[in-house]
């Protein structure tokens, strides 16, 4: 019975949707990292941003700059991964700012096409002074 005296193999450790692009590179403070693609990028600076708010390495009004370019570009490569991040932050993801910001700068910049038009709701429940799970 040694043919069945093996270890049960591993299972597979959770998938990060966070993916690498491309070379290694150094950290702010000279470590070793990695460059990020945007929509990694976009999605880790919108679930850790404050608006506005100045972090140990960035001002906030970089961050914001950051934010925006992010947002826009992907509004125009990939309009219908954008609305869902954006939906998603305004909805499971609870944050409120970072949504709406984005919505608003995407829904300007994204152009008037159908994926854009699926950002009206979420600017709209922005006016409400509630959380969406609060009625």
């Amino acid at each position: 019975m040694a043919r069945f005296n093996i270890r049960a193999p591993k299972p597979a450790g959770p998938v990060s949707p966070v993916t690498t692009a491309g070379p290694r590179t150094r950290t702010h403070l000279g470590g070793k990292g990695h460059a990020r693609d945007d929509r990694s990028e976009l999605f880790l600076l919108a679930v850790a941003d404050f608006v506005s708010q100045q972090t140990h390495h960035e001002s906030g009004t970089s961050r914001d700059d950051r934010f925006v370019t992010l947002v826009r570009k992907l509004a125009v490569e990939d309009p219908s991964w954008t609305a869902g991040l954006l939906a998603w932050l305004r909805g499971d993801g609870r944050m409120r700012t970072a949504s709406l910001v984005g919505a608003a700068d995407r829904h300007t910049f994204g152009g008037l096409t159908d994926a854009a038009f699926r950002m009206v709701p979420l600017l709209e429940s922005g006016r409400d002074a509630h959380w969406p799970w609060e009625d």
